[in-house]
């Protein structure tokens, strides 16, 4: 990945809403699933499944504004 690639990451994970950004980090960075993000966040794994589909969806998103800014 070349540094404007990261960049435009960075700043799309920013503005990412805190609790997306803990379970985004937990699945992907730390490569957890769904049961051991629900044991961390105190919620269901269905839960936990359904946050980390929104979460990297609203990732999607920002990164698609941060790269046509």
């Amino acid at each position: 990945m070349d540094t404007v690639d990261k960049l435009t990451v960075r700043k799309a994970f920013a503005t990412l809403p805190d609790r997306w950004r803990t379970v985004l980090w937990y699945s992907e960075v730390e490569g957890m699933g769904a049961t051991e993000i629900a044991g961390k966040l105190d919620i269901t794994p269905a839960a936990a499944a359904m946050l980390t589909y929104r979460a990297r969806q609203g990732l999607r998103r920002a990164w698609h504004a941060a790269a046509s800014d």
